[in-house]
């Protein structure tokens, strides 16, 4: 099998089953997606007023199309979760007029955190969060013609902001177009059960994936599968659906 490499020179900011794939691959190929901070445009030197003036049409700044070679109408994606690297910085913060505190507070607020190798460091190291890296959004073209906002989740995936799916997991995407054309990004280095905010750990990352066309498998909408507990009263994974 062939490992690819997919810069972010290029990306999308929408689901569109008409996108030209920037990719074409064998099933059982693995692809690094190189994926910026999930806004496409906050950088490490941004200010409260430099998020305050943010432009919502470019995100979620997702890498792909990748269109994977057999993949039909009908099939399931299989998409394995290899490894996430950093690279030393994220940030976090309130966007005005966005999430569930858009009534509280009528300001943007940034934090920027710096990141080792498996801690996300806030402030001068008082308060510090393990590494837990993964994509926020991932998923295939839709079924319906036309661009496709891609913060809500839908059947192709989408922003599903799942924190268990890092190194290890396991999700299934249904196949609706021929090649799939699979994006992924919105790369988080930690975050809680859901946003609050509106944001996690937000982090310019590379994620490292497998992709296999299930022909003997059909679902409907995304499967999960975690390698490892999902809280600590558990003793194993689960397969979600």
């Amino acid at each position: 099998m062939t490992e690819h490499y997919l810069d972010s020179s290029v990306t999308q900011s929408f689901w569109d089953n008409a996108v030209e794939p920037r990719l074409e691959i064998d099933s059982g190929d693995t692809v690094v997606f190189e994926c910026p901070e999930p806004c496409g445009q906050v950088t490490s030197d941004w200010t409260d007023k430099d998020l305050g003036n943010i432009d919502f049409s470019l995100i979620h700044a997702l890498i792909g199309s990748v269109y994977v070679k057999g993949a039909k109408p009908g099939d399931t994606l299989q998409v394995e979760m290899l490894d996430f690297k950093h690279t030393g910085w994220g940030w976090s913060g309130h966007l005005k007029g966005f999430g569930l505190l858009a009534d509280d507070f009528d300001f943007a607020y940034i934090h920027h955190w710096k990141l080792d190798a498996d801690t996300c460091i806030f402030g001068t190291n008082d308060i510090q969060l393990p590494f837990e890296p993964f994509c926020g959004t991932m998923g295939v073209a839709p079924k319906e013609a036309g661009r496709i906002d891609t913060i809500p989740p839908r059947f192709n995936g989408g922003n599903i902001d799942i924190r268990d799916l890092g190194p290890g997991a396991t999700i299934w995407l249904p196949v609706f177009v021929d090649g799939a054309l699979f994006a992924c990004g919105d790369c988080h280095s930690a975050q809680g059960n859901g946003e609050l905010c509106g944001t996690g750990v937000e982090s310019p990352m590379t994620a490292t994936l497998r992709l296999n066309v299930r022909k003997d498998l059909s679902i409907q909408d995304l499967q999960f599968q975690t390698p490892s507990p999902l809280g600590k009263t558990d003793t194993h994974g689960y397969h979600v659906t």
